[in-house]
């Protein structure tokens, strides 16, 4: 790795473990963690060392929160509209087509706050404590999600 940092010198970090006693494994087993974190420790050397590629590693960090918050900003979105399609727009009828389509919707705005939650605390906010739809057949006025629609 090429350091693109004006004040950067070059540096060799290396590490030696000796094994002072008859072979019982010890040094294989530390061997097997030093090269599986391996990756980890060359990427916290640089960003210790490297202010350019540390600072591309705090970009990157701060992107990915951004993305975090897009994706929550889509998924409670997607919420609401899932909410609001259940509340005002399930069918009323009391035939087989009518619950079929209750099912779907309710089914659809509790799989949304689910996700919404879930990419609540990707990041690093705070979920909803509102009530989940319950998936359920009823026409809304008679079913058990009354209060996730009063207000709607």
């Amino acid at each position: 790795m090429q350091s693109t940092d004006e004040v950067a010198v070059p540096v060799t970090v290396t590490a030696t473990v000796v094994e002072t006693r008859p072979e019982r494994g010890g040094l294989a087993f530390v061997a097997k963690v030093f090269s599986d974190i391996k990756p980890k420790v060359t990427t916290a050397a640089i960003n210790a060392i490297d202010s350019s590629a540390r600072a591309a590693a705090e970009g990157e960090k701060k992107s990915s929160a951004f993305d975090a918050e897009a994706a929550y900003t889509d998924s409670l979105s997607n919420e609401l509209q899932a909410i609001v399609a259940y509340c005002h727009q399930s069918s009323s009828a009391t035939d087989a087509p009518g619950a079929i389509d209750r099912i779907a919707k309710s089914a659809a705005a509790r799989s949304a706050q689910l996700k919404s939650r879930s990419d609540a605390i990707k990041a690093g906010d705070n979920p909803s404590r509102d009530p989940l739809v319950v998936v359920d057949d009823q026409p809304v006025a008679n079913s058990s999600n009354q209060s996730v629609c009063t207000g709607r």
